[in-house]
């Protein structure tokens, strides 16, 4: 969750039920996400909060939210029950996923494979359960990956993550504050090419039909003004606005994340 739009617990939880009234980046992807999507049923890996799958199921589709992580599921299924909206959820990972071949449409992996060991493996499994000529949108960190470690180093990845399991904790989204999704969520093991993502894609039964820039500075300003200031300022969400335009404009090697769409080889 992008905490960076929060400074209170009120906004927080708003932000938890519509986070795209307050990101610009999020409403962004669910754009992307809602007009490349192909048929109905859709598998949104990674699911985290959930945002993607209510969002998508609001719009139609038959979405299943899965994340490896119990304590994702548990605040998807919080907040959509606040909202009255209902969807399947399974816990598993990536790497084994519990469903039969080919079952879904289209699958959504938003800001994940950048956590994951084997991510060959990944995307094998996304392959199997998607159907031939099925679609799938990924995003993955471009130059951002040097901007997670340099934060780390700075050592202000834990301002907002300690604000995101305080807040969480008041609103009844979790029981406690330790062996956190948004502790382990924060660490990236990968560092992405535009080159090395498409072969891999390509390698795995993949086809790519776009590679483009989702972002440039997006996750600087935001982790700036958070890590420095402590809070977010009104003026943010037209500085990240701005850098969306020019994302469309930088060359992809530095880029700050990328939106890539492939179908499955038939």
């Amino acid at each position: 969750m992008n905490t960076n739009s929060c400074n209170s617990k009120e906004e927080y939880l708003r932000f938890s039920l519509h986070p795209e009234n307050f990101s610009p980046l999020i409403s962004k992807k669910l754009a992307v996400f809602r007009s490349n999507l192909t048929q109905a049923k859709v598998l949104d890996m990674g699911c985290g909060i959930g945002y993607a799958t209510r969002y998508l199921t609001k719009e139609g589709f038959e979405v299943v939210a899965l994340d490896i992580d119990e304590i994702s599921i548990m605040q998807c299924k919080f907040v959509s029950n606040l909202l009255g909206i209902e969807h399947p959820l399974v816990t598993a990972s990536i790497t084994n996923i519990p469903l039969k071949n080919e079952v879904f449409d289209s699958i959504i992996c938003s800001e994940v494979l950048e956590h994951i060991p084997d991510v060959r493996q990944a995307l094998s499994e996304l392959n199997r359960v998607l159907k031939k000529g099925g679609r799938l949108v990924i995003t993955v960190p471009g130059y951002a990956y040097l901007v997670d470690k340099l934060l780390d180093v700075l050592g202000l990845k834990s301002k907002y993550t300690n604000f995101a399991l305080k807040m969480e904790k008041e609103l009844g989204m979790r029981s406690d504050e330790t062996n956190s999704s948004v502790q382990r969520a924060h660490g990236h093991l990968h560092k992405f090419t535009p080159k090395f993502v498409s072969n891999l894609l390509e390698n795995t039964g993949f086809r790519v039909i776009a590679f483009k820039n989702l972002y440039f500075l997006s996750q600087f300003i935001s982790a700036f003004f958070l890590g420095f200031l402590g809070k977010k300022p009104s003026y943010i969400t037209g500085l990240v606005t701005a850098d969306l335009r020019i994302a469309k404009h930088v060359p992809l090697i530095i880029g700050g994340g990328w939106l890539v769409m492939c179908d499955k080889k038939v």
